[in-house]
């Protein structure tokens, strides 16, 4: 099905002038190096990672056609939007001092909201990119994964048990980026309906690579969303036979993980001390420290940074985050700056729901769940993969919300024809 057939209304936007080919490119470029933002570039300030390089480039072309990819707002934009100035302004009264560093912030998450409006754009104006997302997704991460073999082990003291990592990120972010990446090429498989190709036979090498990878950073919370994100595919709708199909695939997938986490001894304890000793790596300490901070400022909340300070404090350390993004909101900015920052997370969620209607089926809803299970244990509200997720939810849902309006169209015409 053609965009035209999707969307009439991007009919002017639709050209193939260079300009819109070298943006489409820097996109898929930026997606590849989203999950390897770990490497360095040097002490270059602004292009410090290969993302922010690829960003800045694909933002001063899309500068050239901003009618093209600024053309549409997401409604959810608008709360996202809001939860910025009030976090903004909370975080200037409570770290009056720290003025550049709070503005520079703001200005960071400002970016990613721009992000977010060019992903839908792009989306919007070509649909088809979507597929290339999936696999790009997926092998970025299996580079990752190649690279974390060849690097060096990660560990939290003597008590804690040996855990890899890829460069010096946390364990538990690389992990987290190698579930979406593997949830993105079982994505891949099922939205390229499993055709015989190289794409498809590097998409299955690749996924228990992945797999493995994720089990060396012994995260805990990547490997629930993972599994959360997989359970969501079961749900896809199509055809018996399909269906029969991707509940092969996952279920092969899952059962293929749960025995690697089986086999592994540093992930089996690590298991065995959350589920018989409800050990969560010190946030059954944080979690509720966290809550009765938001307890006791419900409505404004402490502010950015000022909120880990006095974690950190309650806790005996100097900064403590709370491992969670639903604890770092209302601790930040209370239910003022949390109540838009999570309607808007609800309308994405609905839109993902929404998608499933079409051809993306189960595919935007499933990875904008696992991004979200991995926020219950770590904070991504400054990474673009949490956006770039909520974003495609976004685009597929309005994509298919109008096919939908279209077909009533078309069917009130008929029968008003008849």
């Amino acid at each position: 099905m053609s965009i035209n057939t999707i969307n009439p209304y991007f009919n002017r936007a639709i050209s193939n002038d260079k300009i819109h080919k070298i943006i489409e490119w820097l996109f898929i470029a930026l997606i590849f190096f989203i999950p390897l933002e770990a490497m360095d570039m040097g002490n270059i300030s602004i292009f410090s990672t290969p993302s922010k390089a690829v960003g800045y480039l694909l933002f001063a072309f899309i500068m050239i056609r901003p009618s093209s990819y600024f053309r549409y707002r997401p409604s959810a934009l608008i709360f996202f939007g809001l939860y910025l100035l009030i976090l903004t302004l909370v975080s200037l009264v409570f770290n009056y001092p720290e003025v550049g560093k709070v503005l520079l912030w703001s200005f960071s998450i400002l970016q990613l909201l721009v992000f977010v409006w060019i992903v839908y754009n792009i989306i919007l104006r070509k649909p088809q990119l979507f597929l290339y997302i999936l696999f790009v997704l997926g092998i970025s991460t299996l580079v990752s994964s190649l690279i974390q073999f060849s690097q060096y082990e990660y560990t939290l003291g003597k008590t804690v048990p040996l855990r890899m990592t890829f460069y010096d990120l946390d364990p538990n972010n690389t992990g987290a980026n190698y579930a979406l990446g593997s949830l993105a090429l079982i994505g891949f498989l099922i939205y390229n309906r499993f055709k015989v190709s190289i794409q498809t036979i590097l998409a299955l090498s690749a996924l228990p690579i992945i797999l493995y990878a994720l089990i060396q950073t012994a995260s805990r919370g990547a490997m629930l969303a993972f599994i959360g994100g997989a359970i969501c595919f079961l749900f896809s709708t199509g055809r018996w036979y399909k269906r029969i199909l991707y509940f092969i695939l996952v279920g092969s997938v899952v059962i293929f993980f749960i025995q690697l986490i089986l086999n592994n001894d540093v992930v089996r304890k690590r298991w065995e001390s959350t589920l018989y000793k409800s050990e969560i790596s010190n946030r059954e300490y944080i979690f509720p420290l966290a809550y009765r901070m938001f307890i006791e400022k419900p409505i404004l909340g402490w502010g950015q940074w000022n909120n880990e300070k006095v974690l950190g404090y309650r806790f005996g350390s100097s900064v403590v985050g709370t491992h969670s993004i639903v604890l770092t909101i209302f601790t930040q900015v209370g239910l003022i700056g949390g109540i838009p920052f999570f309607i808007g997370i609800w309308m994405a969620i609905h839109y993902g729901w929404l998608a499933r209607i079409g051809r993306f089926n189960m595919l935007p809803f499933a990875l904008l769940i696992a991004v979200l299970l991995v926020n219950l244990s770590i904070n991504w509200v400054n990474r673009k993969q949490l956006w770039l997720l909520i974003a495609i939810a976004l685009a597929t849902g309005t994509l298919m919300t109008i096919q939908r309006k279209k077909n009533k169209v078309i069917i009130s015409n008929e029968i008003s024809g008849n």
